[in-house]
């Protein structure tokens, strides 16, 4: 046991073990190209086919079949160069996997972004009762793509500013605001801190000539 822990190991990303799959790579697909990994430099590889034939137990045709599989799938790109005596070469190029591997990852972002984004814009329609301005949605925009507020803490900033009878994407962006420089961006923090608040609260102003309700904006710019 000792003799072969001393000889060299494999280093492959661990993002590729965990998403091959993802990108359609069967596991015999994935340790044929650990072996073609084995036999890098750099990002090509020039393997010794008999040997890997003998290490996974499958004859040359199924391991031909295997690669062109591998480059149908845009997982390795067979490539071709020149010595410097004019001799031609044939090498793979691994990255391809690396390359399909994050564009998929960045894709399940945007994916999973576009879906915060719509599912937020359809809740604050319904509350407000009107469809959201194109200035707005520019707001609801920065909140998910620049600011990154998690979708609960905006659909409770939300419930708060409706609370509020201020129905006013201003007013709600106040509320976040205020959060987040408290680093208020959980549920269980957002209790707390409401629930403490309103031990203390605020007595809201009536106006008797119109009879609308001052809502205190001032109250999530100041903390009080």
């Amino acid at each position: 046991m000792a003799n072969w822990l001393e000889s060299s190991f494999v280093t492959i990303p661990s993002v590729l073990l965990e998403h091959y799959s993802s990108v359609g790579l069967t596991p015999t697909e994935m340790m044929l190209y650990l072996h073609l990994w084995s036999n890098r430099n750099g990002k090509y590889s020039n393997p010794n086919m008999t040997k890997i034939e003998e290490e996974m137990g499958i004859d040359l045709n199924q391991i031909y079949a295997l690669i062109q599989s591998l480059i149908d799938k845009k997982g390795i790109l067979l490539e071709t160069s020149y010595t410097t005596n004019g001799k031609q070469t044939h090498h793979y190029n691994l990255f391809p996997l690396i390359d399909l591997i994050d564009y998929q990852l960045s894709m399940n972002d945007k994916e999973l972004e576009y879906v915060d984004e719509h599912d937020l814009i359809q809740s604050i329609q319904t509350e407000f009762n009107h469809q959201l301005s194109p200035m707005e949605l520019e707001l609801v925009k920065e909140w998910v793509q620049k600011y990154h507020y998690p979708l609960d803490m905006l659909k409770r900033a939300l419930k708060e500013t409706v609370l509020n009878k201020a129905n006013s994407l201003k007013y709600m962006d106040r509320i976040l605001s205020r959060w987040e420089d408290l680093g208020l961006t959980t549920s269980q923090k957002i209790d707390d801190y409401l629930s403490q608040k309103r031990q203390s609260p605020i007595k809201n102003k009536t106006t008797a000539s119109s009879g609308q309700v001052n809502i205190p904006l001032e109250d999530w710019l100041n903390g009080n």
